[in-house]
């Protein structure tokens, strides 16, 4: 998700279900990082058009919800992942 409105160092932490971590990067493409994976709390400079990364394993069962939350700078936005349904086989 791409970062607006900020050109100061703000506290990044992840939290939730599934083992959550964020990066963040200079460009959506993440050839620049400017923080590696992690799940700790930091205070991380990031600037306007700045990207953030998250990934979480996702459960193995499915039509199963994991959440994860982020916050950068006190504002909170929160990811969802939703396995897929079980397949319907043919008819007996």
């Amino acid at each position: 998700m791409e970062i607006l409105g900020t050109n100061k160092a703000s506290d990044i932490s992840v939290s939730g279900e599934g083992n959550p971590e964020y990066r963040v990067c200079s460009d959506m493409s993440c050839a620049n990082e400017i923080q590696t994976w992690g799940t700790l709390t930091a205070k991380v400079l990031v600037n306007a058009h700045n990207y953030v990364q998250l990934r979480l394993i996702s459960s193995s069962s499915n039509s199963q919800l994991s959440q994860a939350q982020l916050n950068v700078g006190g504002i909170v936005g929160t990811w969802q992942v939703t396995t897929l349904n079980a397949p319907i086989g043919p008819a007996l």
